[in-house]
């Protein structure tokens, strides 16, 4: 079977986190100007409950989901080496569709709160499994590549969200119905189609002629911790995820619409160059004099200069930031996290590294309204820090992964 078919499939699971990043602020045009506080009819499609933008109480409806990924990504992980990672992908259907549901039939701001948690619960679960599942599927030659599919799919899933969303078109409630038939459509395909990942087949049952070179045995999180060399990986990994989030990148995709009321552009604007520059970097990532240590470490230094170029220049400074974060930051901590770990302590430290992840990623997305309002013109600064400070640990402590193996970083 073409790799690129289970590899596509895999992925169609993550796209539901990049359309659930521009949902709310999809969402958003209709819930502020309705006069209700609690919708009247949930199979209405336009039926509405007023929500305040500024308020604490959307911040957490919004953020609310890294939560849910944060419970999902611990979950999951036992579940993907229990399992295997075509049962984890197909489980994380099940949070999908639940939380998919109660959003759009929500009747008032804490059934919606609710929803997007499950859906949360979903979103970390595919995180954990997707990259498990892809970096198992391919080789050495092609694992950039296929690894890159789960950030591209990300960004895809945002751009439908916005072209969805542009311009108010389309009811609030059908930006969920449309979700929803798209999990249905993975769930299906993706039982029907996809094998296995051959490494975990391997692992579990030794019974593949596979030279993988890999033992049977796979560690718990104290064994982790406990080996040096794998403890150094695991902070390693943490970092790449903490930085990717401590960046602000979500803050820009899930408030686009509020950050540039007077431009229904912008957002649209920022989820194209996104894709183009995802591309862009799926190209490069195997570039003989880059690998992934130096667009990590290129992109946090753009993500820095385009961040304080936003407190002067919004749109450009913005634009900037996007276009380094997609080439490196975005992808690049997603594919190193199964390089970093051989097969049988992967499971654990993805599960890990993905939660520190969602725990900072809620931080930033439902704080985010807060700190705008505190700090107006500034509220880019403690972004700017947290990149200045990873560019001082990334500098003497990420590893170049490219073209190595787990045991050999």
């Amino acid at each position: 079977m073409d790799i690129l078919v289970p590899t596509g499939l895999a992925a169609l699971a993550t796209l539901t986190f990049g359309y659930q990043l521009g949902a709310p602020d999809a969402a958003l045009p209709f819930l502020r100007a309705c006069t209700s506080a609690r919708a009247t009819n949930p199979f209405e499609l336009t039926s509405c409950f007023q929500v305040d933008p500024d308020s604490i109480e959307w911040g957490v409806a919004v953020g609310v989901v890294c939560l849910g990924a944060l419970a999902g990504s611990l979950l999951f992980g036992p579940v993907a080496d229990r399992f295997g990672r075509k049962m984890a992908i197909l489980l994380v259907n099940v949070p999908f569709v639940i939380g998919l549901l109660a959003s759009a039939m929500a009747v008032n701001l804490f059934m919606f709160t609710i929803g997007r948690a499950i859906i949360g619960v979903g979103i970390g679960g595919c995180c954990v499994a997707v990259p498990l599942y892809l970096s198992e599927l391919a080789s050495l030659e092609n694992r950039a590549l296929i690894g890159s599919f789960h950030q591209l799919a990300i960004v895809i899933g945002y751009v439908i969200v916005q072209l969805v969303g542009f311009g108010g078109r389309v009811p609030w409630r059908a930006v969920y119905w449309i979700n929803f038939l798209i999990c249905l459509v993975q769930l299906v395909l993706f039982y029907s189609i996809a094998p296995e990942s051959p490494k975990f087949k391997y692992s579990t049952n030794n019974t593949q002629a596979m030279d993988l070179d890999q033992p049977n045995q796979r560690l718990s999180f104290n064994e982790l911790i406990a080996n040096p060399l794998a403890r150094k990986s695991l902070i390693c990994a943490c970092s790449l995820h903490l930085c990717q989030q401590l960046s602000g990148v979500n803050a820009v995709f899930m408030y686009a619409g509020a950050m540039f009321p007077d431009n229904p552009f912008m957002p649209l604007a920022i989820s194209g160059l996104n894709l183009v520059m995802t591309v862009v970097s799926i190209l490069l990532v195997d570039r003989d004099g880059l690998g992934r240590r130096g667009l990590v470490i290129g992109s946090a230094w753009g993500c820095l200069i385009g961040l304080v170029l936003a407190g002067f220049y919004p749109s450009m400074g913005i634009l900037l930031f996007i276009v380094s974060f997609a080439v490196g930051m975005g992808p690049v901590p997603w594919l190193m996290i199964g390089e970093l770990f051989p097969s049988e302590s992967v499971a654990v430290a993805v599960s890990l590294a993905v939660s520190v992840n969602w725990l900072s990623n809620f931080i930033v997305t439902s704080g985010f309204p807060v700190l705008s309002s505190y700090l107006g013109g500034y509220k880019y600064v403690p972004f700017i820090f947290f990149l200045a400070m990873f560019l001082v640990y990334a500098t003497w402590n990420v590893p170049e992964t490219k073209g190595r193996q787990a045991d050999y970083i």
